[in-house]
């Protein structure tokens, strides 16, 4: 692997800039996407410096294990990580640039029909890789990049992979969850869950009334939080 050094990246687009950095531009010749994670807590600064692996090390390491696993994600080039006397200050991700709509955009674009199909990707790349002990807690489809590959077919790629669960078998549960934090809801989250009971061979009632309850109570303790928010701004 390549050293990653900012000397060295010649930026051509800035996609946010914020929390983290991403851009698109030349690193050695090459068109990549640069992610750099910068404010952590402090709390986080101490995990990183001593006992856990940064941000950048794992969307490293985890697309390496997509890749070996038969899913897409743009090729993963270099991380690097910067500590001042020990301690953690940031770390960087580079890997090759993908063009193509998110699965987002692509959904926004979309009829009636073409939506369907869009699903029906969508729920066979998420089945396939639960499959394999391997879920994608971040599934906001913004991280999915539409693809076409030589044979004409659509393909998902996944992007901003470091929080990615592997290694355990994935539950139905965990899985409606991801559905869930995809945006799906109503007859779509239906069409999902009718497909992977298809898929499975089993009844997935009882666990999508887990999924309901838990639902509803997240939603109850967010609006407590919210209220008793609202209440300290009145005191004060």
């Amino acid at each position: 692997m390549t050293p990653f050094h900012f000397e060295d990246f010649r930026e051509e687009r800035v996609i946010k800039r914020g929390r983290n950095y991403v851009a698109i531009g030349d690193w050695l010749g090459r068109k990549v996407v640069v992610k750099q994670f910068r404010k952590a807590t402090w709390a986080n600064h101490l995990i990183y410096s001593f006992f856990r692996k940064t941000k950048a090390e794992r969307s490293y390491e985890n697309a390496r294990l997509l890749l070996s696993n038969g899913f897409d994600t743009p090729e993963p080039l270099a991380w690097s990580v910067r500590k001042s006397c020990g301690f953690y200050l940031d770390s960087v991700y580079v890997c090759a640039f993908i063009s193509g709509d998110t699965l987002k955009e692509a959904m926004e674009k979309a009829d009636a029909k073409r939506r369907a199909e869009l699903i029906s990707l969508y729920g066979k790349v998420m089945a396939d890789m639960a499959q394999k002990g391997i879920l994608l807690r971040d599934s906001n489809l913004g991280n999915f990049i539409l693809q076409t590959d030589e044979n004409g077919n659509e393909r998902l790629a996944l992007v901003d992979i470091n929080r990615l669960l592997k290694g355990k078998a994935v539950t139905p549960l965990a899985l409606l969850h991801a559905f869930g934090r995809s945006g799906f809801e109503g007859e779509e989250m239906e069409w999902l869950v009718a497909y992977y009971s298809q898929r499975e061979g089993r009844s997935m009632s009882g666990v999508m009334s887990r999924y309901l309850s838990d639902c509803r109570r997240r939603s109850l303790i967010r609006r407590m939080k919210h209220c008793l928010k609202g209440c300290r701004m009145w005191q004060i």
